[in-house]
């Protein structure tokens, strides 16, 4: 133990104590099971292996780059600070054709789309005489998968005698996984930037702790002409993935000088402290389709989940992120076996492109999509 490398199994010490008595006292000094060396030391090497683990482990779970799962929710709890929890999807659902009078009580309405995603209303309401109701939905289940596009919610499953067809016009907004450590921990770590400053690191990081925002960049344009992204002059800028509009934009103005113009193509009217509304703007990421060539050897080995955690690595890249082979093989390898994989190359392309690459970089306002 003399000359500690860092390793901590008991086999590799094992091995290591032996290295150094053959160095220390010739190859003929006997170490083996039967020795009376090994059976005096053995007890002694063991009980040191598993009271320097518990002290590894003791230090790990205090230490923010290291810590994981539910020590790293106590360890950053002890800052006040929480990890964001799944949450449900939030959609207005809209009846034209329904019987004049019809009431719908909360959670009368269940609504599904094609896939498994089903949303039940939270507000009730009477239809209108002209056939017209509109109930707020919530989907039934966590998850950012609960975040379904426009249109798509036409199946009643729960019918109710006056009520018709119906949909959403707009997207579903609001939900989002539980954060994983990773994201956890970045969160934690560039917390500091955040407070009650107009900054633009203030803001990210605030659009940032948003319910279902899982990425998000801010700009600023302090220039008296138009920069490369458009922007105006003396304007600020943010683009933002995930959560919903509403608390995109309170954020934006809660986070920005009021008297700067705030650029974007989203427009989300709030009220301010007056009673004025006030028109926050923002943009949502243009999502890049990517597509990927993935070659394995030996030929037989079956590449299903490589394939879905290739695709997942690229679903949940963030603004701005660079697509790569080696990030994408260190999450295959930390998640699948991958001991009977001889090579693996991994390249992608931007779809329409003819060229595929060991990396594709997103701009500043984009995000990758499988």
């Amino acid at each position: 133990m003399s000359n500690y490398t860092g390793m901590t199994t008991l086999t590799e010490q094992k091995a290591n104590y032996r290295q150094e008595m053959e160095n220390s006292f010739g190859l003929n000094f006997d170490t083996t099971t039967s020795s009376n060396n090994y059976k005096l030391i053995y007890p002694i090497l063991s009980e040191l292996i598993v009271r320097y683990n518990k002290l590894e482990n003791w230090l790990d779970q205090r230490n923010v780059y290291k810590v994981e799962g539910a020590n790293m929710d106590i360890l950053f709890g002890n800052f006040n600070f929480i990890r964001k929890q799944a949450s449900t999807s939030t959609v207005e659902w809209t009846t034209t054709d329904s019987t004049s009078g019809t009431v719908v009580e909360i959670g009368d309405l269940q609504v599904q789309d094609d896939g498994s995603h089903v949303f039940e209303n939270t507000t009730g309401g009477t239809v209108a005489s002209d056939g017209t109701l509109t109930l707020t939905m919530e989907s039934v289940d966590t998850g950012e998968e609960q975040n379904i596009n426009a249109g798509t919610l036409t199946n009643i499953v729960t019918p109710i005698s006056g009520i018709g067809s119906g949909t959403n016009n707009d997207d579903a907004e609001g939900g989002q996984d539980q954060e994983t450590d990773s994201e956890f921990r970045i969160r934690f770590l560039t917390a500091g930037a955040s407070g009650d400053a107009w900054t633009i690191a203030a803001l990210q990081t605030a659009l940032l702790e948003v319910d279902g925002v899982t990425s998000a960049k801010a700009f600023e344009n302090d220039t008296t002409t138009i920069n490369d992204l458009g922007m105006p002059q003396k304007s600020i800028y943010a683009v933002v993935n995930g959560g919903t509009d509403e608390d995109i934009a309170q954020v934006i103005y809660d986070k920005s000088n009021h008297g700067i113009y705030r650029y974007g193509s989203e427009e989300v009217t709030i009220t301010d402290e007056r009673g004025e509304d006030v028109i926050i703007r923002f943009d949502r990421p243009a999502e890049v389709t990517l597509e990927y060539n993935l070659s394995i050897t030996p030929l037989s080995f079956t590449a299903t989940d490589i394939e879905a955690e290739i695709e997942e690595y690229i679903n949940d890249s963030e603004i701005n992120d660079t697509i790569s082979d080696y990030q994408a093989i260190k999450r295959i390898e930390a998640n699948q076996d991958t001991d009977s994989i001889e090579t693996m190359t991994i390249t992608f392309r931007r779809s329409g492109d003819t060229e595929y690459s060991s990396s594709v970089e997103m701009s500043e306002t984009e995000k990758a999509v499988i």
